[in-house]
């Protein structure tokens, strides 16, 4: 038998051996990567982007540096040389000084480099401007897909009839990031013909694939594109061109995701479409989100609770009264239209693993998807949840003083990593 003297000997270790090995987190020196007092760390998969005294630096789970002295883009055809790993690869300067595309490593993927680049978003390719001071796309393994030249221009309608000033004009409106959305996965991207400013669909060989007849055209999601006639209303057409629902909407539908589109009525309310152009969820929400897996994120009136509801319509689960989700980093407030191509993170989380981060206030907590709070709303940041771990800031202030506290965080409430100020 054990005796009791045994007995306090192992509670006394487990006390003071144990229990603090269990409560210890790891460090690392660093902070995180913010711009205009915004947050700009991201936390994906299982890589976190910090700033270090090195520079900027990609680290692990573990604390793990697994590339440093990372110094990104200065020169973005969207204005932003901010550092974005959602992707799995970013746009870095080299220590040549050139602009490549590199992996979480570092490593650098492909051979070309740019004078201007664009970040991945929603599809897996991209427009840069290359070393050579040529327009082009570009996919995630750093391959040209397609460059925009003589026969682009062509298609655009600046032909050799063109003046070299007219040309000039033209190049000069034209010729902008933000003119060349991504080719969606049916190898479609917009284009528009200058000399009648009507719009129409290219694939990447650079043919009139859809006819430039349209006054403003969306993005091709889920097998359709929403366009805009000659009357100013919207309406959706396939890849083949082919008017699948009619031309009835005076303000501009969303995006189709997961068979459903968000339509606006002259109310300002919205509401929800399947290809079949039935309004299967009447429009009566001031806030709600593009379907992801079958689900969707709403709010009827302001005040009123966020709810969770399927393809139908049918209420799935009602959260908090007073707090929003958050969609693209940024909280969804009314007035405010649903992003065209983004899914809410929140609902993103809910519907992958079960819990999502909302906000109340200025202040952030963690929600499962049955409407209980698992983290209360003390957080001054959460972002990026996912396999019960994210991005958190908690700010304190006790007995005077304040304190910060910047990492990794867990559902449970525990810091996994924390970063740490360097000493010097």
């Amino acid at each position: 038998m054990v005796d009791q003297r045994s007995i306090l000997i192992l509670i006394t270790f487990y006390l003071f051996v144990e229990l603090p090995a269990i409560a210890q987190h790891k460090t690392v020196e660093g902070t995180f990567l913010t711009r205009g007092g915004k947050i700009n760390s991201e936390f994906v998969n299982n890589e976190l982007t910090m700033q270090t005294n090195q520079g900027i630096s990609i680290i692990d789970i573990e604390g793990k540096v697994l590339s440093s002295g990372i110094k990104p883009v200065s020169s973005s055809l969207f204005g932003s040389g901010d550092l974005s790993i959602k992707k799995g690869v970013f746009f870095v300067e080299n220590k040549q000084g050139k602009t490549i595309l590199a992996d979480v490593h570092g490593q650098r993927i492909g051979t070309l480099s740019f004078s201007k680049t664009s970040p991945f978003l929603s599809e897996d390719n991209t427009i840069v401007i290359l070393h050579t001071g040529e327009l082009a796309y570009i996919n995630r393994k750093g391959e040209q897909i397609a460059l925009l030249d003589k026969k682009y221009e062509t298609l655009c309608g600046i032909g050799n009839s063109f003046s070299e000033r007219d040309r000039f004009l033209a190049k000069k409106t034209l010729f902008k990031g933000d003119n060349f959305p991504p080719f969606s996965q049916e190898g479609l991207t917009s284009f528009e013909h200058f000399p009648t400013k009507k719009y129409g669909f290219t694939n990447e060989k650079f043919e009139e694939v859809i006819p430039a007849k349209y006054k403003q055209v969306g993005h091709f999601y889920d097998g359709l594109a929403a366009v805009q006639n000659e009357e100013h209303n919207w309406g959706f057409i396939n890849a083949k061109g082919e008017e699948v629902i009619p031309f009835m909407y005076s303000l501009q539908p969303y995006n189709f995701h997961n068979g459903r589109a968000i339509v606006v009525s002259k109310e300002r309310q919205y509401g929800y479409i399947n290809k079949n152009n039935e309004l299967v969820i009447p429009a009566k929400y001031q806030n709600c989100t593009h379907f992801y897996k079958g689900y969707a994120l709403v709010q009827e009136k302001y005040g009123t609770p966020v709810q969770l509801i399927d393809s139908v319509g049918q209420v799935v689960a009602e959260f908090p009264k007073g707090i929003q989700y958050v969609d693209n980093h940024a909280t969804a407030s009314f007035d405010k239209r649903p992003l065209l191509d983004e899914i809410s993170e929140t609902l993103v989380q809910l519907v992958d693993h079960g819990k999502g981060i909302f906000k109340e206030g200025f202040s952030y907590g963690l929600i499962d998807k049955n409407g209980s709070v698992v983290l209360e709303f003390v957080y001054t940041y959460l972002d990026d949840f996912h396999n019960g771990k994210m991005l958190a800031h908690k700010y304190d202030f006790t007995d005077g003083n304040s304190q910060h506290t910047y990492g990794i965080l867990d559902d449970a409430g525990n810091w996994v990593l924390e970063l740490v100020e360097s000493t010097f």
